[in-house]
């Protein structure tokens, strides 16, 4: 598994998230989405109406490198920040969206990390921000 288990609750934790992918012409695009977490493969899968003629799912289909980042500020005073950063490879899939949602289209998207930046979840803010890869070897043993 490529995320703490702080990091695991913090992601089951919240619904939303925001995913930016490549365009077609190298442009990023940014849209905030909704999220599931898949603990048993440690994928983040985004399912949506319409998904199979999204922009981002369009992005996915060209371009796998993504960008996912779920976040809030649990607290204004004093201002606690928390997130997790996710940089990896995402799948545009034709079907499991409906299995998963009801309520969605067939296609989905799952991102599998490469790297996993988080702050404010493993402590207080002040033990700073925790960055790492994920390893071929974590990966092969998905």
């Amino acid at each position: 598994m490529p995320f703490t288990p702080k990091e695991i609750a913090y992601l089951r934790s919240q619904g939303y998230g925001r995913l930016a992918t490549v365009g077609a012409y190298g442009e990023p695009h940014n849209v905030p989405v909704s999220f599931l977490f898949d603990e048993d493969d440690g994928v983040i899968e985004i399912t949506g109406r319409n998904m199979g003629r999204s922009r981002k799912y369009r992005n996915v289909l060209a371009n796998d490198k993504v960008s996912f980042v779920v976040d809030d500020i649990p607290c204004r005073d004093p201002e606690v920040v928390r997130a997790v950063i996710i940089h990896g490879r995402a799948r545009a899939l034709a079907t499991g969206g409906k299995a998963r949602r009801a309520q969605c289209d067939e296609e989905m998207i799952v991102i599998r990390p490469m790297r996993i930046i988080s702050w404010g979840i493993e402590g207080s803010l002040a033990t700073g921000v925790h960055s790492r890869r994920v390893t071929i070897e974590e990966e092969a043993q998905r």
